[in-house]
């Protein structure tokens, strides 16, 4: 996916250099899966590659312009206002006449939820400075995100289950060795206590704090 954002722009940055035809470039941003957006100073479109067209159409679009010669922060993804991080981008590349800056967001639809990329490049064809927006899904890369982040979570609750196994186990040994040694009875509990306070005054890491309080039951 990466590469294919970087190439994007690259091609649409290099069109001033580029001694191939114009009607090959335009060809060349229709072939890819992103959607391309190329953005006047103003913030003007003045160009839109053709899954870009797809994706309006798929979505409930029947005009014939595809908002080319629209302001695209009025139909840019993200709620225009005075936060808009789509603007502050905008704004920023067009102090520094170049760079990039790139949000996530999501654009759920009624049968599915997606996620897109978007990457924001600004560049320079004779004294007119342009920007290129690529569009990029990346709903896959945020769903194994989701799927890993509740991995983890279930892994920590086991962890947990665990944990509170391992200490009723161990606190039942002292409990069964205590009744074995009267002459010990509640030794164990009170250095498990004096161990546990020591080796938080040292700043130990919680599993070595763990790990001595539970030792020292037995």
């Amino acid at each position: 996916m990466q590469s294919e954002l970087n190439s994007t722009s690259d091609i649409v940055s290099s069109m001033d250099q580029s001694a191939l035809p114009l009607e090959l470039l335009t060809t060349a941003l229709d072939s890819i899966a992103a959607h391309v957006v190329i953005l006047d100073e103003r913030g003007m479109i003045i160009y839109v590659n053709n899954a870009w067209k797809s994706f309006a159409r798929a979505n409930g679009y029947q005009g014939h312009t595809f908002w080319v010669g629209t302001n695209y922060v009025s139909v840019c993804p993200v709620a225009p206002g005075n936060t808009n991080p789509v603007v502050d981008g905008f704004e920023r590349l067009k102090s520094a006449r170049n760079g990039e800056f790139r949000i996530d967001y999501p654009c759920h639809s009624k049968e599915e939820q997606r996620w897109f990329q978007m990457r924001a490049t600004g560049f320079t064809s004779g004294n007119e400075f342009y920007m290129v927006v690529v569009h990029e899904n990346i709903t896959e890369i945020k769903l194994a995100e989701q799927k890993l982040n509740t991995v983890l979570k279930e892994l920590g609750e086991s962890h947990a289950l665990l944990d509170e196994a391992l200490l009723q186990c161990v606190s039942s040994l002292g409990v069964a060795i205590e009744q074995r040694d009267p002459y010990t009875d509640g030794h164990q509990k009170r250095v498990s206590y004096l161990a546990r306070r020591i080796a938080e005054q040292m700043q130990l890491d919680d599993e070595t704090v763990k790990g001595i309080r539970l030792g020292a039951l037995i």
